[in-house]
């Protein structure tokens, strides 16, 4: 399987299998994207495709073979890994890295604050590329967070990507493409992963992590495609935080000194990321209320089939009381302003303002019965 077991990233897949298949395989892949994607997840099974000695497909491995188990458990010493770390790393803070990504490739560990790829790394991996592989099957090379070198690392490692070892593939990956040296993108292929789909963070959930389809249905959603933060969700207290989201619906309607006080409140005391879950599960609330408002005048109502279209399933009273609060919600325009919004924030346009904006609109499209 290999590549394919990668969820939601089927034209990554398809790339890199054409690469085998016209046995054009790149000595340096890029992968970038967002974070909580897939790409760790990718450069190790393709890691794995490039060195089994089993599989007779191109661009797959077998799963089964000593190098395949090896690199499951990030212990082959042929795959070298490169990551942010500080400049002196204990040894077991090291192999906490390593385990972490064996175990779930979406959560590495991160143990540091600002860290960086030092040039002493690069030149160590020179080092080693002096010799021949272990087993040899050939190397592979994955640095995480390539965009995390220091300018002389980057300057040290493209010296290598010029002239690359025989038998040696490189791997990089990065979340912030912008602060990659031209230089290093020009000499690799770049594949841009793509967000998730909320179905596939949804599967994924309930067949990695054991949630129920319920809950997994409403984290989705409002994870933003990124699994690794879907993950972090399920570890947070995510009924406070939808109770909040509804909550700053009924402080929209108070005064334009009430809304003020709720908008420094809000830069003040959340993160960004914080804010943006909070308007995602807003939008949800006014999706399923959305739906529930058009649906319950049609003379072929079925409130079970309408049910199923629901996340917020266990707050249906609370979803029905609202409804009947207000002689008029524009449900559409209230959502585009919450979608603009939360364009704009991943524009780094100023948060106050956004978010005074916002409020002030919505207030314009909610009146009460």
């Amino acid at each position: 399987m290999s590549l394919n077991k990668v969820p939601g990233q089927e034209k990554v897949i398809t790339i890199i299998k054409r690469a085998f298949e016209q046995n054009r395989v790149p000595h340096a892949f890029l992968f970038h994207g967002d974070e909580g994607v897939g790409k760790e997840y990718m450069a190790i099974e393709l890691a794995k495709a490039l060195i089994c000695s089993e599989s007779s497909v191109p661009g797959e491995s077998c799963d089964q073979c000593s190098h395949c188990l090896r690199i499951n458990k990030m212990t082959h010493p042929d795959v070298i890994l490169l990551f942010p770390a500080p400049l002196s790393v204990k040894p077991d803070e090291e192999i906490l890295v390593y385990k972490s990504l064996a175990e779930n490739p979406y959560r590495r560990a991160a143990l540091w604050a600002n860290p960086t790829i030092s040039i002493d790394r690069i030149r160590e991996l020179k080092r080693k590329a002096a010799f021949k592989s272990f087993e040899g099957r050939g190397r592979v090379v994955i640095i995480l967070d390539a965009h995390q070198m220091t300018p002389s690392a980057a300057n040290s490692l493209l010296k290598i990507l010029e002239e690359p070892p025989e038998k040696m593939n490189f791997i990089l990956v990065t979340s912030n493409m912008s602060q990659m040296l031209d230089t290093i993108i020009s000499r690799c292929q770049p594949i841009r992963f793509s967000l998730l789909g909320q179905e596939t963070i949804e599967k994924m959930l309930v067949e990695r992590e054991k949630v129920a389809p319920e809950k997994a249905q409403v984290v989705a959603r409002i994870a933003f495609g990124n699994y690794q933060r879907a993950c972090e969700l399920l570890e947070e207290n995510l009924p406070e935080q939808r109770e909040f989201s509804v909550e700053i619906l009924r402080s929209i309607l108070k005064t334009d000194f009430d809304r003020l006080m709720l908008v420094e409140s809000l830069v003040r005391e959340k993160e960004k990321l914080h804010i943006k879950e909070l308007l995602g599960l807003l939008l949800l609330w006014l999706r399923d209320a959305l739906i529930l408002s058009e649906c319950k005048d049609k003379p072929n109502f079925s409130r079970s089939e309408v049910l199923k279209k629901l996340v917020n399933i266990d707050k249906l009273e609370t979803l029905e009381k609202f409804i009947r609060a207000f002689q008029e919600v524009k449900y559409d325009e209230m959502i585009f302003e919450i979608e603009n919004a939360l364009d704009l924030m991943n524009r780094n346009v100023n948060l106050t303002l956004i978010l005074l904006v916002l409020f002030d609109d919505m207030r314009k499209y909610l009146r009460r019965t």
